[in-house]
């Protein structure tokens, strides 16, 4: 039977979906992660195929959303966005910490996520050996490259007629420091981090919001690299949406690999 339980562990707030007929020792261990503006209840359906293919599913939320929102604090994406990224990197050996000392094996984690939470999975995928294999949904696996270009975007469209030019000097100047932090955790450019790691991607042709491009790059690239454990997935006519087809592959690619 497939239950959901609410947990919190130092301050963060996360969902377990599971099947509780499974051992907590021998289920496959999953963290999804969440887009932007959205909460962990966003995601109990993607939580509950995974967890019906015998996955424990983890689903927190991340900084500033969800649980953890601060009324009366508006999100600004030109700078909450990388802060929580990080943060969500620094938090899931607490919730490892978590799930070994509750029973589940904290060795071999999966991770997943859609949007914002896509960016969050590759950059644990470059981050810690013990995250072994993944699933990005409309996610970016260059967060520096996406970070200059959408800078670039807004300012070119309406940006430099609606604040000064030493605004926008402060925050090219911003994305230039931030650069330098995130290429550590960029998988496009630490290719070999994933080469042996299982990583199902997927993205809409038509995505507005976290162009396909890089994504399509990144699969270009592991080709060329040989890299052999890797599936990418792309729906031609498709916006920045997760269709119910893509997490059934993503379950099929995963279990292939983990049954190899």
């Amino acid at each position: 039977m497939i239950t959901i339980e609410k947990k919190t562990t130092k301050n963060i707030p996360f969902l377990v979906v599971e099947d509780k007929d499974i051992v907590k020792s021998s289920a496959p261990v999953m963290v999804f992660y969440h887009g932007w503006t959205n909460a962990k209840e966003s995601l109990m359906t993607q939580a509950y195929v995974f967890a019906l293919d015998g996955y424990a599913v983890f689903v927190p939320d991340a900084l500033f959303h969800g649980e953890r929102k601060q009324e009366n604090r508006a999100l600004e994406r030109t700078t909450d966005f990388y802060r929580i990224l990080f943060q969500n990197v620094k938090e899931l050996p607490t919730l490892r910490e978590y799930m070994e000392e509750n029973g589940y094996d904290g060795t071999d984690i999966t991770v997943g996520g859609i949007s914002m939470g896509g960016f969050t999975t590759s950059m644990l995928l470059t981050t810690y050996d013990w995250v072994t294999a993944g699933a990005s949904f409309i996610g970016c696996p260059d967060p520096v490259s996406f970070g200059k270009d959408m800078l670039v975007w807004q300012y070119e469209n309406g940006g430099k007629e609606k604040y000064p030019k030493e605004i926008w000097d402060d925050y090219f100047d911003q994305m230039d420091r931030l650069a330098s932090d995130l290429r550590h955790y960029s998988l496009a450019e630490n290719l070999n981090k994933i080469l042996e790691k299982p990583y199902f991607i997927f993205h809409g042709g038509k995505d507005e919001v976290v162009p396909v491009k890089y994504d399509r790059l990144l699969a270009e690239d592991l080709k060329k690299s040989h890299g052999k454990h890797f599936r990418y997935s792309e729906q031609p006519s498709g916006g920045h949406h997760v269709p119910y087809r893509s997490l059934l592959e993503a379950v099929d690619f995963l279990n292939n690999e983990r049954n190899q």
